[in-house]
């Protein structure tokens, strides 16, 4: 993927990797996104999403967390 293309994409990837089981290569996708989208709460749902996957609680909470905190009104966040 070049530089110019949107964050969405990756997420898409990054959710093709992770129902294939490929959770490394899911994360990675999702750091690109970041890296064009630092702010996209829907980023971080997705990480939230493998790091369940993979067992990782508290990983999970803390990126749902930092979703929340950066914008308490999208109700999203709220309830994830």
């Amino acid at each position: 993927l070049t530089k110019n293309q949107d964050a969405r994409y990756l997420i898409f990837l990054s959710s093709l990797y992770s129902r294939d089981g490929r959770l490394d290569e899911a994360m990675t996708a999702l750091n690109r996104a970041r890296e064009l989208s630092p702010k996209k709460q829907q980023i971080n749902f997705v990480v939230a999403d493998i790091y369940l996957a993979a067992g990782k609680y508290k990983e999970a909470l803390a990126v749902l967390q930092e979703a929340y905190d950066w914008d308490k009104t999208y109700h999203e966040a709220a309830k994830n």
